[in-house]
């Protein structure tokens, strides 16, 4: 849904903190049941710097308690930073080269903050770092470390981290800040991690070139992803805390089998320097995401999910993310006759979407005449090799 209007902001900017901001899109979810954050948000865009995020009603405290709770990022086989897979092997892989050019010391004690199981590390591991710690708020992934040879701590951006025992020459911060609600308290924290003239790594994804990476309608918005970044807005940011940006720039991330996502660092050095606070409009993330929105709106209805709302034919919709949360409101799909879910996250399996339970894949066996609707941004192809694999003989439509 296309708007224009300047409204008063529920979450002030969390770069500049101002109280207004202009209305681009107005994103709404049908949640699994289990799942206690806001069903909708608008997307807007700061009037006074540029920046777009969701402007939430959800506070700090309720996404901490959603990760800690339903975080996916345990999975090895469906999240990101396990490293198992070929695509985030070879994305972690990458990241670990492009941080050892700032981190020439392999003494260096570094912190990876938001670590998940420590796939990032495990590459760091690799190019002989040898004092690697990794800080997570679920303990399934501290136990995984633990298992792996990295010391995993338990904890997080906004916890009491008394048992973080030291200050660390690097931290790393890779895709965790676009999820953060207090975006300048999380900076404030993860810079008191360091010793004097430590170095931050950051990295998340890039909106000015949302544009120009069309996955599926309206993928950049969902639940978790409240901050679309650029280079302007990262620097916008770190102009608040003194310190010196060693460098910032763009790279293309690969997610999936079959794709990329655009992603945006910044390397920062921490000093007494004083910060001169000096903000920058840029819309230049504004402009990438509007036409986002507008290809996303041509692109949102599939004519086959009409005709099966119609003919009331049994479904089951592999997928039971965001893609799908997203569909389940703003589509036909939630309208056609779902017999269940599947998903191959076990976090997801047992939870309930329109009352009807995420079973794993191998039910589907005993539902051979079911239509089943791949429900996924950047796993479609993936999951139809898994279903081809599995000798389903079922009817397979795929939908992003």
């Amino acid at each position: 849904m296309l708007i224009s209007k300047v409204k008063n902001l529920l979450r002030n900017c969390p770069v500049c903190e101002c109280k207004k901001g202009e209305v681009l899109h107005a994103q709404s979810f049908l949640l699994a049941e289990s799942i206690f954050l806001p069903e909708s948000y608008d997307v807007v865009s700061c009037v006074v710097c540029g920046f777009v995020f969701a402007d939430t009603k959800a506070k700090q405290k309720d996404y901490d308690i959603y990760y800690q709770d339903s975080s996916k990022y345990e999975s090895g086989i469906t999240s990101l930073g396990s490293g198992v897979t070929e695509h985030d092997h070879k994305r972690l892989e990458d990241t670990a080269k492009t941080i050892s050019n700032f981190f020439p010391n392999k003494s260096f004690s570094i912190l990876d903050v938001g670590s998940a199981n420590g796939g990032l590390l495990s590459e760091m591991k690799k190019l002989n770092y040898t004092s690697l710690s990794g800080l997570d708020p679920s303990p399934a992934c501290v136990s995984y470390m633990s298992e792996i040879g990295i010391e995993g701590v338990l904890g997080g951006l906004f916890t009491d981290n008394n048992n973080l025992y030291k200050k660390f020459d690097g931290v790393l911060l890779t895709h965790v800040l676009e999820h953060i609600y207090d975006v300048r308290v999380a900076i404030a924290n993860v810079l008191n991690f360091l010793k004097d003239d430590g170095i931050l790594y950051l990295e998340v994804p890039d909106s000015s070139k949302y544009k120009d990476f069309f996955i599926s309608p309206f993928y950049f918005f969902d639940i978790e992803h409240i901050n679309h970044f650029d280079q302007d807005s990262l620097t916008n940011l770190f102009s608040l805390f003194g310190g010196n940006i060693l460098d910032i720039g763009q790279k293309d991330m690969p997610i999936s089998k079959y794709g990329f996502i655009p992603a945006v660092y910044i390397v920062f050095q921490k000093n007494k320097n004083k910060a001169n606070q000096k903000i920058k409009q840029s819309l230049v993330s504004k402009d990438s995401i509007l036409k986002h929105i507008k290809e996303s709106t041509v692109s949102i209805y599939s004519p086959e999910v009409d005709d099966l709302v119609i003919s009331k034919a049994p479904v089951i919709v592999w997928g039971a993310g965001q893609a799908t949360q997203r569909s389940l409101q703003n589509t036909p799909l939630g309208d056609t006759n779902i017999l269940f879910f599947v998903d191959n996250d076990k976090k997801k399996q047992g939870i309930f979407l329109k009352s009807k339970e995420v079973f794993p894949p191998d039910k589907i066996k005993e539902n051979g005449r079911a239509i089943i609707i791949i429900c996924s941004g950047l796993h479609g192809n993936e999951i139809k090799e898994q279903i081809k694999s599995m000798d389903l003989k079922n009817k397979v439509l795929l939908v992003t």
